[in-house]
């Protein structure tokens, strides 16, 4: 398959999942398409090739854990807000390693206090800041403090993922 092409066609959820069934479990399928949403000079493309992979890396997290400082490093730049929606929703599956929890840390925490960034991405950040604090009380109590900062003019998403960690 010609993931380039077939990501240009449409743009359905029926054609999504075509593409995501076609890539299932293969590790070279799964980077193939990882490096279409992450090099490709075309932006429609990258942005295209988020939606699946997103999709497939959710479902797969093993296919994406050897990309997880690739996904942390994306989130470092500036992008469509869809390159980090990925990445992000991929992140959040993930039990990222030690030595990388740190990066993941602090840039999901800069996400998270940017008000002006999409709601899906504050809220998947606020998930990944969650899976590696919950296990170290004092990170928690500054994730808590922070999501209760927000609480009150949060959307009805970003509120439901807040309860839920507040209530952790």
């Amino acid at each position: 398959m010609n993931f380039a092409e077939e990501l240009m066609k449409h743009r359905t959820a029926k054609h999504r999942d075509m593409i995501v069934q076609y890539v299932g479990k293969n590790p070279v399928h799964f980077k193939s398409i990882l490096d279409l949403m992450l090099n490709s000079a075309e932006q429609k493309l990258r942005e295209y090739a988020a939606w699946p992979i997103s999709h497939i890396g959710y479902n797969h997290p093993n296919l994406a854990l050897p990309h997880c400082a690739t996904l942390i490093e994306t989130l470092y730049k500036e992008d469509h807000p869809a390159i980090h929606r990925a990445a992000l929703r991929i992140l959040q599956k993930l039990e990222i390693p030690e030595d990388l929890q740190g990066k993941a840390f602090d840039i999901c925490y800069k996400l998270l206090n940017d008000v002006k960034r999409p709601v899906a991405t504050r809220m998947f950040s606020m998930k990944v800041l969650y899976n590696i604090a919950k296990d170290e009380p004092e990170l928690l109590e500054e994730l808590k403090a922070v999501i209760r900062d927000y609480y009150e003019h949060g959307s009805p998403g970003f509120k439901s993922q807040a309860r839920r960690i507040l209530n952790s």
